[in-house]
């Protein structure tokens, strides 16, 4: 019973059909939004990476000394920038889908 199910890749996204009006007016409102709530959307995620940073980097940092030939600062530092980006993404997508009253 070991049959394979054969799917068909999605066709390839034609860039002439993208409703580029939309796009821009969702990145015109998120970047006003951003604007408008800074201390909420960029001071958090800079914080939690500067700690982050300062305690495994500082601690951790001391015993594991090189990685790959990289200070270990230097290594973790890419991992903590797209830690912050991911946490900040999915903090903004559900806050956007939760069910709250606006009056």
């Amino acid at each position: 019973m070991d049959a394979l199910v054969k799917t068909e890749a999605p066709p390839p996204v034609n860039l002439a059909k993208v409703n580029w009006c939309g796009f821009k007016t969702i990145i015109i409102r998120e970047y006003g939004r951003i604007i408008r709530i800074w201390g909420q959307t960029l001071v958090p995620p800079a914080v939690q990476a500067i700690l982050h940073f300062t305690i495994f980097g500082t601690v951790i940092g001391r015993r594991v000394g090189q990685m790959g030939g990289y200070d270990y600062k230097q290594f973790i530092a890419p991992g903590l920038i797209m830690m912050g980006v991911i946490q900040n993404h999915s903090v903004i997508t559900t806050l956007r889908t939760w069910p709250v009253s606006r009056r």
